[in-house]
């Protein structure tokens, strides 16, 4: 046997088994690159998105009650159907119940959902952030920095900031 040839096969097998290391490595560490991705696209859903993925969501209620989540909004969710009962996100914690159904998605914001009941001169009851205080009465304007009533306690505008919770009571007359 030629002295080159033995050597040849030799070396043959270590670049071999050396390509073969270095593609699983590379595969490794393309597997280990689509995981972070995935992890940090997932990170970055926002509370719309949360909510819309969890199966059976629910809102946790002041009184320590739930309610389940039928529709969410771009920048709110309601219970009921129609919606009676409407909070921005920055007001809610929603959990995961143990159905499998889904909340629909709307395109409506909050202020747009607060002017359908303006329009429909819909009676609200209104539960402040950080505030036992609750109001009553008929939905005259929703503007976008505030929210404006008539009741009992005659013409109220409360800031939108200030709004935990709208309930709708009753349609007009």
């Amino acid at each position: 046997m030629p002295q080159g040839v033995g050597m040849d096969s030799g070396v043959d097998r270590v670049l071999g088994g050396l390509e073969a290391e270095f593609q699983a490595a590379s595969a490794r560490a393309d597997d280990e690159a689509a995981a972070d991705l995935a992890f940090s696209l997932r990170q970055d859903l926002d509370m719309r998105e949360e909510i819309a993925r969890l199966s059976d969501p629910h809102v946790l209620l002041a009184g320590g009650g739930r309610r389940p989540v039928s529709v969410v909004g771009q920048d709110f969710i309601g219970c009921g159907e129609p919606v009676e009962r409407a909070q921005l996100f920055r007001s809610s914690i929603v959990v995961q119940g143990r159905g499998n159904q889904h909340a629909a998605t709307s395109p409506l914001t909050f202020l747009e959902l607060l002017r359908l009941w303006a329009r429909g001169c819909l009676t609200v009851q209104i539960e402040l952030r950080e505030s036992d205080v609750g109001l009553v009465g008929m939905v005259r304007r929703a503007a976008t920095d505030h929210l404006t009533i008539e009741g009992p306690a005659g013409v109220i505008a409360v800031t939108i900031d200030r709004l935990a919770v709208v309930t709708r009571i009753s349609e007009a007359g």
